[in-house]
């Protein structure tokens, strides 16, 4: 087996997890030593996600305390509701969450001050036209760039679709992770747009 290649097309699907477990379940470690590699890239995706898992439920108790709602998709969630372990998937961001537009700036404030690394620069008129125009924020973090992203709506304007957000509040569901029960956009179908998303999607 050429390992070099199969641990470098896991990590390149973002398959690292999924391929370790099922490959350390057939094969003898001790004859097979590419699993050392798998094992370590798997150790350390466990390590990146369990802490971005951390991320999030904070976040999200943080806002709720506050009477914010949120719904975060992809990341930790995707890969609770997936496969009942958030370690099983690789991602790089806390997560994506849908916000109420109305509750946009407020929830932008309290990252901004749950995140003391963060500075607002934003001037009010170039913050109002963005807010008409755009449709999402991408935001720093301690620990890396890009950690969170909080969307007001599903696509850019240019696409010409639109959603109306609060619906998607209105039929969520609820995924539990290490005790947090959380709301996210709901799944209807065994591949909807949310789960039919590569692993290696953030």
């Amino acid at each position: 087996m050429d390992w070099e290649r199969l641990i470098q097309l896991a990590s390149i699907h973002g398959l690292v997890p999924l391929v370790f477990r099922r490959l350390s379940a057939e094969m003898d470690a001790t004859r097979s030593p590419g699993l050392e590699s798998l094992r370590q890239q798997d150790k350390a995706n466990a390590h990146r996600t369990l802490w971005l898992t951390l991320g999030l439920l904070n976040i999200h108790r943080h806002l709720q305390a506050r009477g914010l709602e949120m719904l975060p998709y992809k990341g930790p969630v995707l890969a609770e509701t997936l496969y009942g372990n958030v370690s099983m998937r690789q991602f790089s961001r806390i997560s994506t969450c849908l916000v109420r537009p109305m509750n946009l700036l407020a929830t932008k404030r309290r990252w901004y001050s749950w995140d003391t690394n963060q500075a607002c620069d934003w001037a009010q008129a170039a913050e109002r036209d963005y807010l008409k125009s755009g449709y999402e924020y991408t935001f720093d973090g301690a620990r890396g760039r890009n950690l969170l992203e909080i969307k007001w709506q599903i696509l850019p304007r240019f696409y010409a679709i639109g959603f109306d957000v609060n619906e998607f509040f209105e039929r969520a569901s609820v995924v539990t992770i290490e005790g947090q029960r959380l709301r996210t956009p709901a799944i209807r179908t065994s591949c909807s747009v949310f789960a039919c998303m590569p692993p290696n999607t953030a």
